[in-house]
């Protein structure tokens, strides 16, 4: 076979491997692979992350067998209710499923096909409409669904199976009947349309493990809605919460949002109040409180040695035109929820 017969998979460096896709011989142009010399070149003497980072945590040794198993996406776009998706990440669904263009997916069961001939067939004999497990909260056109994965198996790793496509340090090693699944939703005429989820296991003090919001439905405010979520049961639980590290870049965003605008409301109501408080009052764990502070330069250290917040006109212009907005807070007489029974482990 000549070149122009194959097909080529690029990554662009220093940019995420979602970015990576496969291009055509034609669309290639061959560089010369002397580094200019009007740029330093940069090298890494030693790698020091921080609890945050992307690949904070994970082993080395993992993390290099991990990226060489996934170099790849091995399906490149996904069929799923009326959207037409490009996927981000290499995914492990069973390999007569992998190396095709498109995957079909069935948007309630998340059941998956080859074919769209085979997806159309389905959906005209499945009865599904909304994800299983129980509706523990409605309002408006919004929907969150629990889902015990010891009891929903196969719908919980097809939906491992499709998050994976958008996470890329998201590990499929655990069994889902570890965890819950918290799968927000918006219903119409036609059934319950998946927006997004989180999961977080079912023995951990992290009240999220995994968090997605579905590209489509990206940039709605779905991705706050979630996390604002996990804490809202945190807080009906009377317990804290924090994240299950590593964040990835979009994530770690998500989540120092979230905090700086939670604690800044809080804060401006308050003269006194010790980071333990803010804690109680908010959830949110106090190592998390403390490094949103000092990120957003909030925290101040006295000559006294006294430690002050110090909020200046650019958190109050910034907290103010929040609180213009409509009230985005969860209504908690519409959640129906009662928390895991961890004595259940026996059991399961």
């Amino acid at each position: 076979m000549k070149e122009s017969d194959y097909d080529y998979y690029v990554h662009w460096e220093k940019f995420d491997r979602r970015l990576d896709c496969w291009i055509s011989h034609e669309n290639l142009r061959l560089l010369n692979n002397e580094p200019n010399d009007e740029y330093p070149i940069i090298k890494n003497t030693e790698d020091n992350y921080d609890s945050d980072h992307e690949h904070a945590g994970i082993d080395k040794e993992y993390l290099r067998e991990h990226e060489e198993n996934t170099k790849l996406k091995t399906i490149n776009q996904i069929k799923f209710g009326k959207y037409l998706i490009d996927t981000w990440y290499f995914s492990p669904y069973p390999k007569e499923y992998q190396n095709i263009d498109i995957l079909y997916i069935c948007e309630f069961c998340l059941s998956f096909f080859k074919e769209n001939v085979e997806l159309v067939r389905h959906t005209e004999i499945c009865e599904i409409r909304h994800p299983p497990g129980n509706e523990i909260y409605r309002n408006e056109k919004i929907s969150i669904f629990e889902i015990d994965g010891n009891y929903f198996r196969i719908y919980c790793e097809n939906l491992c199976f499709l998050s994976k496509l958008f996470l890329d340090h998201k590990t499929l090693k655990h069994r889902v009947n570890l965890f819950l699944f918290y799968v927000i939703t918006e219903f119409d005429e036609y059934g319950y349309h998946i927006t997004g989820y989180f999961s977080k296991e079912k023995y951990s003090k992290n009240n999220v493990s995994c968090i997605l919001t579905l590209p489509q439905h990206q940039k709605k405010g779905y991705g706050k809605f979630l996390i604002n979520f996990s804490y809202f049961l945190s807080q009906t639980e009377k317990r804290t919460g924090t994240p299950e590290r590593p964040l990835s870049d979009l994530g770690a965003a998500s989540y120092m949002a979230y905090w700086y605008e939670t604690l800044l409301k809080v804060l401006i109501n308050y003269e006194k109040l010790s980071i333990q408080e803010l804690s109680e009052i908010t959830s949110i764990e106090t190592y998390d409180i403390v490094a949103c502070l000092e990120e957003k330069e909030i925290i101040k250290s006295m000559a006294n040695g006294e430690t002050v917040y110090y909020i200046n006109p650019k958190h109050m212009k910034f907290i103010l035109e929040k609180l213009k907005h409509k009230n985005s807070d969860l209504c908690r007489n519409k959640l129906h929820w009662v928390s895991y029974d961890y004595y259940l482990a026996l059991y399961e």
